[in-house]
C-alpha cells in the first residue's frame, strides 16, 4: 500500500538469501520506474501511484507481449486472421 515502508536491502537479502547486490539492483529499478521512494536515512516507501502512469504500463507489457506472440505466430505460418480468432476465443473465454 502506498506509504509502507520497504524491509532493509540488507533485511531483505537476508530473508530472501540473496546478495545485496541484487536487492540493491532490485531497489534500484523500483525507484527507477516511480514504484518505491527513497527517503536517505529513513527508509524506501511505497509512492502512491498515478493510474495513468500504471495504466500507461500496462500498455507496454501488453504490447511487449503481443510483439513475442506475432514473431511465434508468423514463425509458424500463421495467418493473421487466424492469431485474431484465437485472441478473440480467448478474450471471450476470460468475461465468462
Amino acid at each position: 500500500s502506498p506509504g509502507d515502508h520497504l524491509p532493509s536491502m540488507r533485511e531483505l537479502a537476508k530473508d530472501l538469501r540473496v546478495s545485496l547486490i541484487t536487492t540493491k539492483r532490485a531497489y534500484e529499478d523500483l525507484e527507477k520506474d516511480g514504484f518505491v521512494t527513497t527517503i536517505r536515512g529513513k527508509g524506501t516507501y511505497v509512492k502512491e501511484q498515478d493510474n495513468a502512469i500504471l495504466k500507461e504500463k500496462q500498455f507496454i507489457v501488453i504490447e511487449d507481449l503481443t510483439k513475442s506472440l506475432v514473431k511465434e505466430a508468423k514463425t509458424i505460418g500463421m495467418p493473421l486472421e487466424e492469431l485474431n480468432e484465437i485472441l478473440a476465443l480467448i478474450y471471450e473465454e476470460e468475461n465468462e
